[in-house]
């Protein structure tokens, strides 16, 4: 998980903080997260194994729930993995929408194990237009994950707060299906409407610093 919340934070201006137990009722977290089974109290069930997944709502909520009935793996083509889930999942709780760019992370469909997987391009430029890096490289405009980035292959040793959450946003909820298209090729103008929670319009954000609270 920490892997997953790296991958966002070492292209952006996001920093993730894990929260202690005993201080969370002091300090609450802006990110929960939990495995759960079928109804579990925000209104959108899961349905054993296959189907949805997970799901994540898009900020200021803040919860990211895994099928705890799914076969979930971490290094294995079998199951679900969970490494490839979370970046996807944690990409919603930043406000970012599905892409259409089927090398994307963000991409609406099931992808196939992938050791190497990473962010794509279109991963970084939607993530650096909410949160610009503080210090942007030269040629940060390639939007490419590497350029600008220190941290790209690190793990950080505290993750799961963000400092940083969006001002103006209602919590909306997305849902990832397991395997919704035949295969992870499909054209990128495959339509995604069977996911049916989309996030608004990126004009709903206001301008750079009015976007953010700390």
């Amino acid at each position: 998980m920490h892997r997953a919340f790296n991958e966002w934070s070492a292209v952006s201006s996001v920093d993730f903080r894990e929260i202690p137990p005993d201080v969370i009722s002091r300090i609450p977290p802006d990110i929960h997260i939990a495995f759960e089974k079928g109804e579990h109290s925000d209104g959108f069930s899961f349905d054993g194994q296959d189907g949805v997944v997970a799901h994540a709502f898009y900020p200021r909520d803040g919860r990211l729930h895994f099928d705890a009935e799914e076969q979930w793996s971490l290094n294995s083509p079998e199951g679900v993995n969970l490494f490839q889930t979370a970046v996807h999942e944690i990409g919603h709780l930043l406000g970012l929408e599905h892409s259409v760019d089927t090398r994307a992370a963000m991409f609406a469909a099931k992808r196939p194990y992938d050791p190497a997987f990473t962010l794509g391009d279109d991963d970084v430029r939607a993530i650096r237009s909410l949160f610009p890096q503080k210090d942007p490289d030269p040629v940060a405009d390639s939007f490419s994950k590497n350029s600008g980035t220190k941290e790209s292959q690190e793990f950080k040793d505290i993750v799961v707060m963000s400092k940083k959450v969006l001002k103006k946003f209602d919590g909306k909820l997305d849902e990832e299906k397991h395997d919704p298209f035949e295969s992870s090729t499909s054209s990128s103008s495959t339509p995604i409407s069977f996911f049916p929670f989309p996030l608004p319009s990126i004009d709903h954000f206001q301008r750079r610093n009015d976007w953010f609270v700390v």
